[in-house]
């Protein structure tokens, strides 16, 4: 066993000890401090650094969604202006002596048409508008229909080298009115009067370039009120895709 220590001995253990406890505990608390400070700058970072790029979170979701999700194209819209000629080869010769079917043959009638049509590239729906009329090449009158306007809408379908539409319209047009000099008089003259009429045609167009058409047109024009304007006219004309 150590002998006991003396007093003087005691006294200077405590004094020892209480000098070096104060610089002991500041160098502690400092390192802890450097320590903790060290460790809250470094656990942002840490915390990222685990994360694969495609797990952390967008810096703004919403330009992500529609980034994501692009808006669909819209199909280009198409208007296309046609003009076409030809001649009247069916027509009712004389309705009120019940003359029927109708006859057919080349008539003196020519046939004419000048329409406006919107297209779109995606859809088979056609719908225009129309301006047409008739003249008699031998100089006897204008024919069945002096001039006509109408709205039409029809489907069509295409192929790589030609395309095929059905359409039908009506609007009001000057129908030719044949008419009585008197009551005593067996002379008619012509005359026009205002009047509905409907038509159905059926046509083909070729490409001839990107913007110009050659295109073949049946069509059939039957009036509301006078059954010798009706008709029937093949036509042939070109087909031009605005700008």
């Amino acid at each position: 066993m150590n002998p006991p220590r003396t007093s003087r001995e005691r006294r200077s253990a405590v004094r020892r000890h209480q000098g070096m406890s104060v610089p002991q505990r500041g160098s502690l608390l400092t390192g802890i401090g450097i320590l903790a400070a060290t460790v809250l700058v470094a656990t942002p970072s840490l915390a990222t650094d685990g994360i694969p790029p495609t797990a952390q979170a967008p810096a703004n979701p919403a330009m992500t969604v529609i980034a994501a999700r692009p808006e669909a194209e819209r199909a280009p819209v198409d208007w296309l202006l046609s003009a076409a000629v030809g001649p009247v080869f069916a027509k009712l010769l004389s309705p009120s002596a019940s003359v029927w079917p109708p006859a057919f043959g080349l008539m003196p009638g020519m046939a004419w048409h000048v329409d406006l049509q919107r297209r779109k590239s995606d859809e088979q729906f056609v719908a225009g508008v129309t301006v047409e009329g008739t003249f008699n090449r031998n100089g006897g009158g204008a024919g069945q229909q002096l001039l006509g306007a109408d709205v039409f809408m029809g489907t069509s379908w295409r192929h790589r080298l030609w395309t095929l539409a059905a359409t039908i319209g009506g609007g009001p047009g000057a129908e030719q009115v044949v008419e009585s000099n008197g009551p005593t008089s067996s002379a008619i003259h012509l005359s026009y009067q205002l009047g509905l009429y409907v038509q159905g045609a059926v046509t083909a167009a070729v490409p001839l370039s990107r913007s110009l058409e050659a295109l073949a047109r049946l069509g059939v024009h039957l009036t509301t009120s006078h059954d010798e304007d009706w008709f029937a006219a093949s036509t042939i004309g070109l087909r031009y895709r605005l700008p």
